[in-house]
């Protein structure tokens, strides 16, 4: 399923410019606040905010995959999981 070596490399780089776009959504709206609408919450964060939750849990908060996409883009997709986590409910 993972690839290894030079493949794993050349993906995971993928997967950082996918990152990239996202992070392109958050700088449009930055000078009015974190979110993609500037200081409105709005469903595009809630579903970045689902995957970035969904990559935590799958790579734990330890994994070096992890550890990187903190280190992304000014932090600015992990900055919107912590903002948005006053919506979470537990079951």
């Amino acid at each position: 399923m993972l690839p290894k070596g030079e493949a794993r490399k050349v993906e995971w780089a993928k997967v950082k410019d996918g990152f990239g776009k996202v992070d392109a959504w958050l700088q449009k709206g930055k000078a009015d606040g974190p979110y993609v609408m500037g200081n409105t919450v709005s469903f595009a964060d809630l579903v970045i905010a689902a995957w970035m939750t969904w990559l935590k849990k799958i790579w734990d908060e330890e994994s070096e995959e992890w550890r990187d996409i903190q280190t992304w883009h000014g932090g600015r997709c992990v900055a919107l999981l912590e903002s948005v986590k006053k919506y979470e409910t537990s079951p």
